[in-house]
């Protein structure tokens, strides 16, 4: 281990077909001002001449150990240099790069004087032609730190430091690590993947106890035209990016951390999904089946999902395309078309002001503009100058709890924990989360617990099996934010959604804020707008609005779902209105009552909520079990419309929306006997009770459900 006091480092060089590189690279380990050295060179199936220039080498030079075996790629030669090495101190040097002459001796001697684990330093670039430098020009500066990090940190503080400046480089030829520290972690570079350096490196950090940032660039990064790093990007980066991401959150999962961790964590990890989705992002989907075909996975289902904004983005840049190639007229009505309205006529006039300013800042800007400026820009256009007094609000009351998101949970584990972690990650930081497990029989508990060892802001509340309705009615009772989130364990929450829906609620001091959703189809994977969740074009044009403005169609507004809904809790707790203790439709009563009495009602165009379907494991999947619950909670709508005196004002939005309701679930129940049953109930006491039967036709919105069920009435 030691010779003339001085410590083995173990150099692992895994080779492939680097026959003009290969000889530098070692020249620049031969000129090290540190001794004491075993380069194990593993060549990793080469089909050139690398293995014969190394084996001469070592003929000449005893510090060179040389492993040959069959092509596994990089993290097989990686991995089979550790089996092999001996030194104190592990080092992986990219047989294409070098080294300063410097650079062992100084990682030794900083590794030694602060007794590290890990020790992380800087790079500089390289380019191998003017062609290369021209196409990777973000390269140039990309292995040079810009925060300054004095000290010894423990792996996870160093990684929070990192991500602050986006200072986190994964490369492994930035780390020199202690050899016996690896061997007790049991680290390992996960094979056949690109990018495995994210995983390892993210993996290392969150074991280390000792390590700091020897802010010097020692290594000598070449930018080739041909590299995985610069190369054309394909479906095996974005499935590197997927594997990286499902074991980086496997590995979290077998430790505690702290939330700021997590926090870092996540943003990078969706940087990560970013970069994976700019990968496939101009492919068909057709294209992506095939090359998903070709590398062998078993997680297809799993991938797309973990990439499906790259259907959305392809899409976006084709039609871009299309746009740029039709007339200026044409232009303007495919513009139109997409955002769903026309911004020059819905803007205000200061709006129109700013915009101007705006495009003056990105001409000056020229293609690069500054992330604060965009983002500046963005919330002046979208949200307006009152957006900025919102956020100082909020730091001057830490402590207060905006909003309190209360979700049922019942064998939820296939999709809980992508749930959860959409909700800790909220932009707005002052919530609750209020998770009531129903008496779950798979892993649920368990991942919630876990979730709120690391989140605070999580509280777990147990009851035996009652149903959604007695799960959220308890959350309620104990919810202590302005305002109410109810949301389903199975769905996906976009991180704006608490920030956004409570800055429109107060700004327009509102006792309901509804938005919009999309759904994923878990049997193809792809997503599409639920516009039938809101319908826009019966929105009144006031930004706020009252029940009675929209008296005639108030309940076709918007379904019975409460997930997309912000409710005022004061308001809430004056209605007396909770959630029927029902199987399924337990949530239809407790929307439609407090849509009737609300004063103040806003819209957000936004879709937050990503709604699984086709899972077979929602409550809707399963509403065949109470074929007549839609039956309870529409006979509770009436009775208490009549007890309160609204009934004649909301009859006819009441009447269509039963009528509707009742069709479907007729017409959506599976078993044919059961079909015919409800059939039965509806002619002889569901409608006559709620009054379907007792208009016209022209009373009706949608004449043929009016049709539909003079038909049933027919013998």
């Amino acid at each position: 281990m030691q010779e003339n006091g001085e410590v083995l480092v173990s150099i692992i060089i895994p080779m492939y077909n680097v026959e003009n590189y290969i000889e530098k690279c070692l020249k620049s380990l031969e000129d090290q001002t540190y001794g004491n050295m075993e380069i194990i060179c593993v060549n990793d199936g080469s089909t050139d001449a690398t293995l014969d220039i190394v084996l001469e080498w070592a003929k000449e030079n005893p510090q060179i150990r040389v492993v040959n075996q069959l092509n596994g790629g990089l993290s097989e030669a990686r991995n089979a240099g550790m089996e092999v090495a001996t030194g104190k101190y592990i080092y992986f040097l990219d047989a294409d790069d070098t080294i300063k002459e410097e650079a062992i001796e100084e990682l030794v001697r900083c590794s030694e004087k602060n007794e590290l684990q890990v020790l992380f330093f800087n790079a500089e670039t390289v380019f191998e032609t003017s062609d290369a430098e021209e196409k990777n020009r973000a390269y140039g500066n990309y292995y040079s730190r810009k925060g300054s990090y004095e000290g010894v940190f423990t792996g996870e503080e160093l990684f929070i430091a990192f991500i602050q400046n986006w200072d986190f480089k994964p490369s492994a030829c930035l780390l020199f690590m202690d050899r016996l520290f690896l061997q007790n972690a049991g680290l390992r570079f996960y094979s056949h993947i690109y990018h495995e350096d994210n995983l390892f490196t993210i993996c290392l950090m969150q074991r280390t106890e000792r390590c700091m940032l020897y802010n010097k660039a020692l290594y000598k990064r070449l930018i080739r035209e041909e590299s995985i790093v610069s190369g054309a990007k394909s479906i095996k980066h974005a499935y590197g990016f997927y594997v990286c991401h499902r074991e980086i959150m496997k590995a979290y999962g077998q430790q505690k951390h702290t939330y700021a961790y997590y926090c870092a964590l996540r943003k990078y990890l969706k940087s990560m999904q970013t970069q994976a989705v700019k990968a496939v992002v101009d492919r068909e989907y057709e294209e992506l089946m095939e090359q998903i075909d070709q590398i062998d996975t078993k997680e297809t289902g799993a991938f797309l999902e973990y990439i499906e904004g790259a259907f959305v983005k392809g899409k976006s840049k084709r039609r871009t395309l299309y746009a740029k190639q039709a007339t200026q007229n044409k232009k303007q009505q495919i513009i139109r078309k997409r955002q769903g309205f026309d911004w020059k006529k819905k803007a205000r006039s200061w709006k129109k002001r700013f915009e101007g300013i705006v495009n003056k800042i990105k001409k000056a800007c020229g293609k690069w503009i500054p992330k604060k400026v965009k983002w500046f820009c963005n919330v002046m256009i979208t949200a307006g100058p009152g957006y900025f007094v919102y956020r100082k609000k909020l730091k001057l009351n830490k402590d207060k709890i905006y909003v309190s998101i209360v979700m049922p949970v019942y064998n939820a584990e296939r999709f809980l924990v992508e749930t959860l972690d959409s909700l800790v990650c909220q932009n707005l930081l002052n919530i609750e989360i209020i998770c009531v497990d129903d008496g779950s029989t798979d892993g649920s508990l368990e991942i919630l617990n876990k979730y709120k060892e690391k989140d605070p802001r999580i509280i777990v509340i147990e009851q035996e099996n009652q149903g959604a309705g007695a799960a959220r009615n308890k959350g309620l009772s104990i919810a202590k934010g302005e305002y109410l989130l109810f949301l389903d364990a199975d769905d996906i929450f976009h991180e704006s959604m608490c920030n956004q829906a409570y800055y429109q609620s107060i700004k327009k001091k509102a006792d309901i804020c509804l938005f919009s959703a999309r759904r994923l189809n878990m049997e193809t994977f792809e997503t599409e707008p639920m516009d039938w969740v809101l319908q826009r074009r019966l929105l009144p044009s006031s930004k706020v609005f009252s029940s009675d403005d929209v008296s005639q169609k108030l309940f076709q507004l918007t379904t019975g779902c409460p997930w997309n809904k912000m409710f005022r809790r004061e308001f809430v707790l004056q209605t007396g209105i909770r959630f029927q203790n029902l199987q399924n439709a337990n949530d239809a009563f407790f929307v439609r009552m407090h849509m009737a009495l609300a004063e103040r009602m806003t819209v957000l165009n936004d879709r937050f909520v990503t709604y699984r379907f086709n899972s077979g494991s929602n409550i809707q999947a399963n509403k065949s079990k109470a074929p007549f619950a839609f039956y309870e909670a529409f006979r509770a709508i009436k009775e208490e419309l009549e007890k309160r005196n609204l009934y004649t004002k909301f009859e006819r939005t009441f009447c269509n929306m039963a009528l509707k309701e009742s069709l479907f679930n007729m017409r959506t129940t599976g078993d044919e006997c059961m079909k015919q049953v409800i059939r039965g109930r509806l002619l002889d006491e569901i409608f006559p009770y709620l009054g379907v039967q007792e208009h016209g036709e022209e009373f009706y919105y949608n004449k043929s459900e009016y049709q539909e069920m003079m038909e049933l009435y027919k013998p």
